[in-house]
């Protein structure tokens, strides 16, 4: 039988993956823990189940992604899945 751990750890390694090289048109740029991917119709943003921020530096990585993908003008898709681990912070009690 199959653990629910190593399910979601399958599906991280599909979902949070991406092809080694971009295609034609997009690039990936590392900002710390987080993949950006630009290019396509709309942005979009990958990062590990724990990004091992918070508080105010988290804020500017937010801050970052934000003002990156507005400046080109291009709408940004940042999944998150039911087990990330959130900071703390964030999480209301």
């Amino acid at each position: 039988m199959t653990s629910v751990g190593a399910l979601l750890a399958v599906y991280d390694e599909h979902m949070r993956g991406v092809e080694p090289e971009p295609p034609a048109g997009v690039r990936y740029e590392r900002d710390g823990p987080l993949l950006r991917v630009a290019g396509w119709h709309r942005g979009y943003i990958s990062g590990p189940r724990d990004i091992g921020l918070s508080g105010a530096e988290l804020d500017r990585l937010i801050a970052r992604q934000r003002d990156y993908f507005a400046a080109r003008g291009q709408a940004v898709g940042w999944p998150v899945c039911a087990h990330d681990q959130l900071p703390a912070a964030t999480i209301a009690e």
